[in-house]
């Protein structure tokens, strides 16, 4: 089904570790603090390229390191500092199976260093390695009871694995250690987000933001639990001083978009979302967001752009792959929709958010029986959804196939009533005569929304099959007071068509006139206006107006029969038995 609103995306950068988490500079300085020991002479030029530092590439820092690894004379200590150097270095060039080798050397030589557990443990957890992780961050622990970094970044590895429980335990035990860092008070705020415990998650990060008031992680964080209480404007509040203190963040962008969107701020919410992808250019998330937008703004041709960058950068992303298929499908480029929703049932051919959605698509393209049998093995899969029952009731609408459509819509109702639902079901009710039903439908859409001008419009026919006139132009009113462009040209030609039927052609043409002012493609409008020029005998214009309306919808089978009737009463026999025989065809 497609998604109403975008979604959260995960989280881009900020990991849940400690000192020894930060970048590979950082974690050199720190970790060549811990290794410091009294020496007798100054370090030579080559054990400073070893240890690295501002101006010393990784290439150059392993090479130093290797230089000195082949020294016999250099104590056991020392050897173990060097390994470890040199892990940093692998590090740095993304080489983690040489860095946890170097590593693993240092703690064979070294085996009471709890800082070198501490390093290997974070290199398992950038292998998704948690595992070994918490097995390491153990032997740091049994060796410094007290060092709050460990028992913190042990946590983080049992959140990745799942076990929130054991995670919270460990963060309890850092903030007692450590109660005045901000990290960790954020670190167990993620874990009460993950338990859905909002209010200690909001307390955890403020008391982040109290310790470091700077501190824009906690406001994203923050940001995203006010999200998950429906509190967008404290969200949206949060998100936006996120971003002012790290304006590359492209989460607090992606999720601040997600804020505004759900606030109707859809232009600030594009904005948003086109911020997260300057600060992360292969977020895929933040292109499917924007790609969400821009189709609900009716901006196909960008969203699909959009929806083509996701795919390639989240190739095995089910929802990017569906929004992309129907985009195709909203342009009418029909064979590329048909192969993205081909491969969605390849993958999972029990996927019935697919079904359905290609469904829709046959239904756009008319192929009825196909879009029916996909709803159907959709309702196999999962037996009375609403939407899904709802859309199949519209496409045996469509197929004349009334009762099975009434059966569908009220099976919908019953489990979801919306105003979209009760419309469908009036205009059902209205193709099968039952004027006073449908008028009730449309009732009850319009109490559910009251700005809907199509039950407003659909209500004003019925109400006019029924003889009421005067509710019948009252509707057509409240239509009008509603609409703006193409809603309000189709809106001018119904009361047109109104004002036909009443006999006053002057108001007729006037309503016709201004919708075709508004919108040069309305077909009933020009139809309208040809049954004026027809009923006053003027024929080449009524002529004139029936083709505009059968270019304008091709479908429009009356406007062949009008067209016809008037090729007759001039003597052109031939082009008038044509006309008429198409429209009794529908073809």
């Amino acid at each position: 089904m497609p998604p109403s609103r975008v979604r959260l995306g995960p989280g881009v950068g900020g990991e849940m570790r400690a000192y020894l988490a930060w970048g590979v500079a950082a974690a050199c300085f720190l970790l060549a603090a811990l290794f410091v020991h009294p020496v007798r002479e100054p370090p030579s030029a080559l054990r400073l390229v070893c240890h690295g530092g501002r101006g010393v590439t990784s290439d150059q820092q392993i090479a130093a390191c290797n230089i000195l690894i082949n020294d016999p004379t250099l104590p056991r200590r020392d050897l173990a500092q060097i390994y470890a150097q040199r892990s940093f270095a692998h590090s740095g060039k993304n080489e983690n199976k040489e860095a946890i080798a170097d590593i693993s050397e240092a703690i064979r030589l070294m085996p009471n260093e709890e800082a070198n557990w501490i390093w290997r443990g974070n290199l398992y957890d950038d292998m998704d390695r948690d595992d070994l992780a918490i097995k390491d961050y153990a032997h740091a622990i049994a060796l410094a009871p007290d060092d709050e970094r460990a028992i913190n970044n042990r946590g983080f590895a049992y959140g990745r694995l799942g076990q929130t429980d054991r995670a919270i335990a460990d963060y309890d035990a850092a903030i007692k250690l450590m109660p005045r860092v901000a990290l960790y008070y954020v670190n167990r705020g993620e874990a009460w987000q993950g338990k859905h415990e909002n209010e200690k998650a909001i307390a955890d990060f403020d008391k982040a933001i109290e310790l470091f008031p700077d501190y824009a992680r906690a406001y994203r964080d923050r940001g995203d639990t006010y999200a998950a209480l429906k509190k967008d404007g404290l969200a949206i509040d949060d998100f936006q001083k996120a971003v002012s203190l790290a304006p590359n963040d492209a989460a607090a962008w992606n999720n601040l978009g997600c804020a505004l969107d759900r606030t109707d701020r859809e232009d600030d919410a594009i904005n948003a979302f086109t911020q997260a992808i300057k600060a992360e250019p292969r977020y895929a998330t933040a292109y499917d967001n924007r790609g969400l937008l821009r189709a609900r703004k009716g901006d196909i041709k960008d969203a699909l752009a959009d929806f083509q960058k996701a795919t390639g950068l989240s190739p095995r992303s089910a929802n990017m792959l569906r929004h992309r298929a129907e985009a195709y499908a909203d342009l009418g480029r029909y064979d590329r929709a048909m192969e993205d929703f081909a491969a969605l049932l390849q993958r999972n051919p029990k996927d019935y958010t697919s079904l359905n959605n290609r469904g829709n698509a046959y239904r756009k393209m008319g192929r009825l029986d196909l879009a029916i049998a996909d709803y159907t093995r959709a309702l196999t899969l999962i037996p009375n959804e609403p939407t899904i029952l709802a859309n199949r009731s519209d496409a045996y609408q469509r197929s004349g196939r009334n009762a099975l459509a009434l059966k569908d819509i009220d099976a919908a109702i019953a489990a979801e009533p919306t105003y979209l639902r009760y419309r469908r079901r009036g205009d059902t009710k209205d193709d099968m005569g039952d004027r006073q039903g449908a008028i009730a439908d449309y009732s009850r859409a319009l109490k559910l929304k009251p700005g809907d001008w199509i039950s407003y419009y659909n209500r004003a026919v019925a109400y006019a099959d029924e003889g009421d006139k005067t509710q019948a132009l009252a509707d057509y009113n409240a239509a009008l007071e509603i609409t703006r462009g193409e809603d309000r040209a189709q809106a001018y030609a119904g009361r047109a068509g109104y004002f036909f039927d009443d006999g006053d052609d002057d108001k007729a043409l006037a309503d016709c006139e201004a919708a075709l002012k508004l919108d040069r493609k309305n077909a009933d409008a020009w139809y309208w206006r040809g049954r004026v020029h027809m009923r006053r005998h003027e024929d080449a214009l009524a002529l004139a107006d029936f083709d505009a309306a059968i270019r304008a919808d091709p479908d429009l089978m009356d406007a062949y029969r009008r067209r016809g009737q008037v090729k007759l009463r001039q003597g052109d026999r031939k082009g008038g038995d044509a006309d008429i025989a198409k429209s009794k065809s529908g073809a």
